[in-house]
């Protein structure tokens, strides 16, 4: 009785650690597709900014522009960023709920972008260790939802996409 009591410990210990240590790994590998993807900004021509950067630009108007995801996937990581092509400059999103990304707020400075800007929406993401990744260009107007829905991509593609992106 004793060696099958510890018998089964031993096997529910053993399938615990197993799956904790799948965990870890995926995270692992997250985290490094995170920093490839942050690093890819560092390098590149292309800077963040303020909030408050287009405050006083006349040619900044209040805007409302939205990002949508497939709420049904279940992502590990997903980033949503806007980068403004003749600016060089980036913004980061913000998510507000499942399947939506808000790149500009509700109040002031946050609001203001240059209406008729090009610019590009891109979304970077993992799921289940495999990077995803999707983009669409634009031009801002005043109230703009985009839908991006991030596909597997290898890393190098994703990588090359960003550069071009800065040139």
């Amino acid at each position: 009785m004793r060696e099958q009591v510890i018998a089964e410990y031993e096997t529910a210990y053993n399938k615990v650690r197993a799956e904790q240590l799948e965990k870890y790994k995926k995270y692992q590998q997250t985290q490094s597709q995170i920093k490839t993807f942050y690093n890819t900004f560092e390098t590149s021509k292309l800077g963040w900014i303020n909030c408050d950067y287009f405050f006083k630009d006349s040619s900044a108007k209040p805007v409302n522009l939205i990002a949508t995801l497939d709420s049904t996937k279940k992502y590990d990581f997903i980033q949503v960023i806007l980068v403004l092509d003749d600016y060089n400059l980036l913004i980061q999103g913000n998510i507000i709920n499942t399947g939506t990304v808000s790149i500009t707020g509700k109040v002031a400075p946050y609001t203001k972008l240059p209406i008729g800007a090009k610019a590009t929406l891109i979304a970077f993401g993992s799921k289940d260790g495999l990077s995803l990744y999707d983009s669409e260009e634009f031009i801002i107007s005043e109230a703009t939802t985009i839908a991006l829905n991030p596909e597997s991509k290898p890393m190098d593609q994703i990588v090359n996409a960003i550069n071009v992106l800065a040139e």
